[in-house]
């Protein structure tokens, strides 16, 4: 049986760039960015989250927005 699941998210708990939504901005966060744009499996991502720059596709501009939210700058 093949069964999906939905996650339901409601806008005051979203937090830019945390693209599993574990309630965190990390590193595995630029990770998961780093296997969406390699192409490779990404259980949990979540593609909204990720396009920081607003330009509809995910790049590496995104992983260094987010890169520097960790970093603090």
């Amino acid at each position: 049986e093949d069964l999906k699941h939905f996650l339901i998210m409601d806008e005051e708990n979203l937090l830019d760039g945390d693209v599993n939504f574990d309630g965190t901005v990390s590193v595995v966060d630029v990770t998961m960015i780093t296997n969406e744009i390699l192409k490779k499996e990404n259980v949990g991502f979540i593609k909204p989250l990720a396009d920081m720059n607003g330009d509809g596709r995910i790049s590496i501009v995104d992983a260094t927005m987010i890169t520097n939210i960790i970093l603090g700058e």
